[in-house]
């Protein structure tokens, strides 16, 4: 089996992740994997039973992704759009965008027509808090369902993370940290 990696766009060799490989065959396999060509070095787990991926990094991959994505300004219709999908907003349900841009404060606004759950039991924040960081010149995110309203300006997203949230789009390793954060709490509950 031969498993070849660019290192073109991610943050490093070590970043590199294989969780599960499932085959069933009687011939002994051998793994090859390779960075840029050259063969790599690797931690490789057999089991016949299921694995726990206890020293998972996942929010890595995801920060990494987000990262990509920010923006300077909130103006970027698309850009936008792209950003709000990669946080995965779309979980909640139905939604159109409307940005305020003509005057200060610059905004956000989410408005779903259609919602999976009760509006009222989901936990926005953290989408917020992302959205907050990783667009430079947005002040504030509200998403509405028409009935409900959740409503987050970057101060109180700053105050609440003890650091400017604007730090997310300057500074990689505080979006990271962020996520894992978030990770951490949710396996712990």
């Amino acid at each position: 089996m031969r498993i070849e990696y660019t290192d073109a766009e991610t943050p490093g060799v070590t970043d590199y992740h294989i969780y599960q490989v499932d085959y069933s065959t009687t011939a002994k396999v051998q793994l090859d994997v390779l960075v840029d060509g050259k063969k790599a070095d690797y931690k490789l787990t057999r089991s016949t039973e299921p694995l726990m991926f206890m020293e998972s990094i996942p929010w890595r991959n995801e920060a990494a992704n987000l990262y990509k994505l920010r923006l300077d300004y909130v103006g970027d219709n698309s850009g936008v759009s792209r950003l709000v999908q990669a946080t995965g907003l779309e979980f909640a349900g139905d939604y159109t965008l409307e940005l305020k841009t003509s005057e200060k404060p610059y905004g956000l606004k989410l408005n779903y027509s259609r919602v999976n759950d009760k509006f009222e039991i989901i936990d926005f924040s953290q989408y917020s808090t992302e959205l907050l960081g990783l667009i430079k010149n947005l002040d504030y995110v509200e998403i509405t369902d028409g009935k409900s309203t959740h409503r987050l300006t970057a101060a109180e997203a700053s105050k609440a993370l003890g650091h400017d949230v604007k730090e997310f789009g300057t500074d990689p390793s505080k979006l990271e940290d962020y996520l894992k954060s978030l990770y951490e709490k949710y396996t712990n509950d």
